[in-house]
């Protein structure tokens, strides 16, 4: 803040700055869902996309209460087995970015 301050600037310093991409399909949805949850396996973090704790993949499969809109994403996958097997393969983002 003082370096933006002090050199009339705003923004951030050290990270580039996030772009929104408009959502506009059922489709595209699935695959921001599918991207997001497959971000940790891509980048090492874990093995598959189950493994990793701060993932929401595990608050869409699970029982337990939650203020995620559970039964929304499950019926853009048609269920919860669906979800599970899309998770389970590679899909192309070309279409996300």
């Amino acid at each position: 803040k003082a370096i933006n301050k002090r050199y009339e600037r705003t923004g951030s310093l050290f990270e580039k700055n996030f772009e929104r991409k408009l959502i506009d399909s059922e489709e595209h949805l699935r695959k921001a869902i599918h991207y997001i949850h497959h971000t940790p396996k891509k980048h090492g973090f874990a093995e598959n996309v189950c493994d990793y704790p701060w993932s929401s993949y595990g608050s869409v499969i699970s029982d337990k209460p939650t203020k995620l809109k559970r039964d929304f994403v499950l019926s853009l996958f048609e269920g919860v087995e669906t979800f599970k097997a899309m998770h389970e393969v590679d899909m192309d983002y070309g279409e996300l970015f």
